[in-house]
């Protein structure tokens, strides 16, 4: 798992400014993620690569921080999720208001510009847009290709992206995973 730092973060972090810097996992937050040598706060991201917490819950009661999604049960001290709860890290109505503006993540990698697709938290994508305007999901946009410094060459919405022919079905799955939508929330 990954991180890129903003280009202007808060004063401690001047030094990695702009760079990609691994995260240690062991342990996991939703708001904050820790690095060699610096914990690094949400508002100071604007990707994340390889996001292991989107498959992850937290215990309510331990603390132990590596429980598959789909667990009914802590696999450390038995908490059951009716007990003390066990909690997702990424609840997207909560969760996804912290992140940064302009903050994106790869759902391709291709050397074509033309078959790069990002998820971004940036509302301009309201092509085809279902959605009332203060749902979360308008939040966020697709974009296909390579900002450079005039924005992207084509923005959508997340209804547009789930529904049009030309996305990969990888990057359509990857949407799904990354907001915690099902089929029947936003339909294909």
């Amino acid at each position: 798992m990954k991180i890129k730092i903003r280009d202007n973060p808060s004063c401690y972090l001047g030094q990695l400014a702009g760079k990609t810097v691994d995260v240690e996992t062991e342990h996991l937050f939703n708001d904050q993620f820790n690095t060699a040598d610096f914990r690094v706060m949400l508002k100071d991201v604007v990707e994340i690569i390889d996001d292991i917490r989107l498959d992850l819950k937290k215990c309510g009661y331990c603390g132990f921080s590596h429980i598959k999604l789909n667990a009914q049960t802590c696999p450390k001290c038995n908490n059951n999720d009716h007990e003390y709860g066990l909690h997702p890290y990424i609840m997207p109505d909560q969760a996804y208001t912290q992140i940064a503006k302009g903050s994106k993540w790869a759902l391709t990698s291709s050397k074509s510009s033309r078959q790069r697709y990002y998820l971004i938290k940036d509302n301009q994508g309201m092509r085809g847009a279902s959605k009332p305007p203060n749902h979360y999901l308008n939040l966020f946009s697709v974009v296909n290709g390579i900002d450079r410094g005039n924005g992207y060459q084509g923005y959508m919405s997340i209804d547009y992206a789930l529904q049009c022919g030309y996305i990969p079905n990888h990057a359509k799955a990857k949407i799904r995973r990354i907001l915690k939508l099902d089929k029947e929330v936003v339909k294909v």
